[in-house]
């Protein structure tokens, strides 16, 4: 099954945390943001971030109302380098 593999899905409480949906089956089928577990070049330089800033840029998103859009810059780079979803 897609959902089992994306790494949005949490399978202890069977939700989709990148899109907010409960029991996701037929959702997660079609959704753009799927995204395998293997990592891609997305998930690098997300790590890097990470890394340089001491975990302080994702403190500051959370604060942010409405997020900063770093997951959908990560599933990009993921996928125009071939390390993500597939469509």
């Amino acid at each position: 099954m897609i959902r089992d593999t994306c790494r949005h899905y949490d399978a202890p409480s069977d939700f989709c945390r990148e899109r907010s949906i409960a029991s996701p089956e037929s959702s997660c089928l079609g959704c753009k943001s799927m995204e395998p577990h293997a990592a891609g070049l997305g998930d690098a330089v997300e790590k890097l971030i990470d890394i340089a800033t001491l975990g302080l840029a994702k403190k500051a998103v959370k604060a942010k109302k409405g997020g900063c859009g770093c997951n959908k810059r990560r599933a990009a780079l993921n996928r125009l380098t071939g390390g993500g979803a597939s469509e």
